[in-house]
């Protein structure tokens, strides 16, 4: 595949990697199967989880999401990226406990007492 024909796939695949986020409507379930699907088809394209991480960054507010379901679909991303790669940015040490939290107090900073791992 030439730079021409990578540069079209990678804009068809952001294309329709959005239009998945915004079918997701914020389920995890669903929100995982787009961003493996995307991570599937983009290292085919790029072959690099830091660079997967700058195309899939803005696609979430692209999607429609605000800033609190962003951040919580790029913690989903990392969780994934890390299962799916075992590449990608590092945690911090409290990255995976809070992915899915919500509330008005923000995101906890305490694993839950029963895990030991990223969310399932």
């Amino acid at each position: 595949m030439n730079e021409s024909e990578s540069d079209a796939t990678m804009k068809a695949l952001l294309r329709d990697t959005v239009v998945r986020l915004r079918a997701a409507s914020g389920s995890r379930e669903s929100i995982v199967v787009a961003i493996k699907q995307f991570l599937d088809e983009g290292m085919k394209i790029v072959y690099s989880p830091s660079a997967m991480w700058d195309f899939f960054g803005p696609l979430p507010r692209k999607a429609g999401y605000n800033e609190r379901d962003t951040d919580r679909i790029m913690r989903i991303f990392s969780t994934v990226v890390n299962e799916v790669i075992m590449g990608g940015r590092p945690y911090p040490p409290d990255w995976p406990w809070f992915e899915e939290e919500v509330g008005n107090n923000g995101p906890s900073t305490e694993p839950p007492s029963s895990s030991t791992g990223p969310l399932p």
